[in-house]
């Protein structure tokens, strides 16, 4: 499914909804209050939220083919092999792997992704003799980043009822079905008979009619207009969108990168249609249900003698926060950055440092255990207060967290010590942030189509630079020539099309290393570069609020590879890695 920004503006919102509900959190004196209870309950669901899309319909229809179209890749088996009883989920991971879930059992068994059409079909598992319950498909495809998860069904109307059984059950958790028929045998009887019986279940229904590649233009027009009328009469529910497509001619044209065909295939119709549907219609109504119960609960919150929560001020401004969004929602329906997508609206960017004097808990060995000098050790004691301070600070205030950002953070080497005594939690919070001002700052770059290379003011915070201008290490000066040589190289890369393609598969540069390529490539190239630095940026901002997210809700389950590194990959990404961040190694001054 291609990228479009309904999706990204809705994962924006989302998050915006995140921190309100913090925010609300944040009132309430006592844990055990009504208030902190009903939000932590609205964290999870927040947590857990995401779009399930059922693919339905007969047998060699084309519902696996379809799937494999939109990830650009085969992935799932089709063709004459049909699927068991059992449900295949098809969701995004930061690698190939398939989770198997077993009935009566509680852990998941993990097998290469070659293996699926071993539990999967009725050739490897027939009759679903191993009691399967779901295999659940995940692949590193963009499109399945934002929370979508595809549902590949048994077909229905087999010979084995429990196929059409396992589909209908599954129904009622779909945020929208697809429903997929054929040009060569559109809407048979048994595809009639399915639609009435689902027709009360189903949320939203959207149809796609496969294999148009076999018909000619004007028996394609018929076929669309016998379809619509067919199903005007079997639902009667109002018009019901039918989208005409070649799944086979879009996988091949995904594989292959012939975007021509891909655009006659007619996949890119259906996936803009799917998209828009999920960040406008469906994504908004989680969205505003979520904080209409935030709502409720802090119209709920006691404000009498003894409270646990009170109606002072703080409340107030939460409150019509909640209600400027709610409304935001309600109104016009467009997910949009307005006043209360803010991280802190309210935060003082000019917030004090925390105390550096205030000691470290006792019963711990402090940094300057076995240091010979004294004012070092003063040193080393002053420092780790201030770093263990400061990380209860950037967890606890908004207010610290905007100045954290208003300064861009903390210098490389203290990056890396912050690092060590800050929670991966605390990292998640305070970053995200700050990774977000730096993808402003390039989405403005590269909207003005990089005319010039990267200001200190936009991308390059005075507190990152280096200032060491020379080292007699001799790793540091082969560390500086391997830096100068590899941008330059990078930057050749990028000034050549027919390369770009490859580096876009990249995971990007770190900030300092983006400025050192940025000084080689040519002007033409510097806005696919930005662009592309821009997309990385936005994917470890969205893993980074949704580490923080699932674990606060304590749904520790469901965060994946790339969204429990995302914390350190921030650090790595705004000051560099650890090897290349220290003084001596800085290659600004000498280029």
């Amino acid at each position: 499914m291609s990228e479009t920004p309904d999706l990204r503006r809705y994962v924006l919102a989302r998050q915006a909804v995140t921190d309100l509900v913090r925010s609300a959190v944040a009132l309430a004196r006592d844990p055990d209050a009504p208030l902190a209870a009903e939000c932590r309950h609205l964290l999870e669901r927040l947590a857990e939220s995401r779009f399930n899309l059922a693919v339905v319909g007969q047998f060699k229809r084309g519902k696996s083919t379809l799937l494999n179209a939109i990830v650009g890749r085969e992935v799932l088996p089709a063709g004459v092999i049909p699927l068991t009883s059992a449900i295949t989920s098809l969701t995004y991971g930061p690698r190939d792997r398939v989770l198997l879930r077993w009935r009566g059992r509680m852990l998941q068994q993990e097998v290469p992704l070659r293996q699926l059409a071993d539990f999967v079909t009725e050739r490897g598992n027939p009759g679903n003799e191993r009691h399967l319950e779901e295999a659940i498909v995940e692949v590193p495809s963009p499109a399945l980043r934002r929370g979508v998860w595809f549902i590949d069904t048994p077909g229905v109307g087999s010979s084995d009822e429990s196929n059409s059984q396992t589909t209908l059950r599954y129904l009622p958790e779909a945020s929208a079905v697809i429903f997929v028929t054929s040009a060569d045998a559109p809407l048979g009887e048994v595809e009639e008979r399915f639609l009435r019986a689902v027709r009360a279940h189903v949320r939203k229904l959207l149809v796609v009619v496969n294999k148009v590649d076999l018909v000619g233009p004007d028996e394609r027009d018929e076929l669309l207009a016998f379809v619509r009328s067919r199903l005007a009469l079997l639902l009667g529910d109002g018009e019901v969108p039918v989208h005409a497509l070649s799944a086979s001619q879009a996988l091949a044209a995904r594989m292959g990168g012939d975007t021509g065909v891909l655009n006659v295939s007619g996949l890119p119709e259906f996936e803009i249609t799917l998209t828009r549907f999920l960040a406008e219609e469906q994504g908004p109504t989680f969205l505003g249900g979520i904080l209409d119960r935030l709502l409720e609960a802090l119209d709920r919150a006691d404000g009498g003698a003894g409270a646990r929560v009170e109606r002072d001020a703080a409340w107030s401004a939460v409150h019509t926060r909640v209600v400027a969004a709610r409304d935001e929602l309600a109104g016009s329906r467009r997910l949009v950055a307005t006043p209360w997508v803010s991280i802190a609206p309210t935060a003082r960017l000019s917030a004090p440092l925390p105390d550096a004097s205030r000691r470290p808990r006792r019963g711990r060995a402090g940094p300057s255990a076995g240091l010979a000098c004294a004012v070092c050790a003063a040193q080393a004691e002053a420092l780790f207060g201030f770093l263990a301070r400061w990380q209860y600070e950037l967890s606890a205030d908004p207010a610290a967290r905007a100045a954290f950002v208003a300064a861009g953070g903390l210098c490389p080497a203290h990056t890396w010590q912050f690092q060590q005594v800050a929670s991966p939690l605390t990292l998640a919070l305070a970053y995200a942030p700050l990774v977000e001002r730096i993808a402003a700052a390039l989405a403005e770059q590269a909207s003005a189509r990089g005319s010039a290379a990267p200001t200190d003011e936009a991308s390059d915070p005075d507190t990152h630079r280096t200032r060491a201008k020379h080292s007699a290490c001799a790793a540091c000066r082969v560390l500086r020539a391997s830096a100068v040589g590899r941008a330059r190289d990078l930057a050749n890369d990028w000034a050549a099309p027919e390369k770009q393609g490859d580096l876009r598969a990249g995971q990007g540069l770190c900030l300092p290393h983006l400025e050192l390529v940025l000084r080689h490539v040519p002007e033409a190239a510097r806005v696919p570069l930005l662009e592309h630095e821009l997309g990385r940026l936005e994917e470890l901002s969205e893993d980074l609020h949704a580490y923080a997210l699932k674990r606060e809700a304590v749904r520790r389950g469901l965060i994946n590879e790339r969204e429990e590194s995302a914390p350190r990959r921030a650090l790595a990404m705004v000051v560099g890695e650890r090897i290349a961040s220290a003084p001596g190694v800085a290659v600004q001054d000498e280029l």
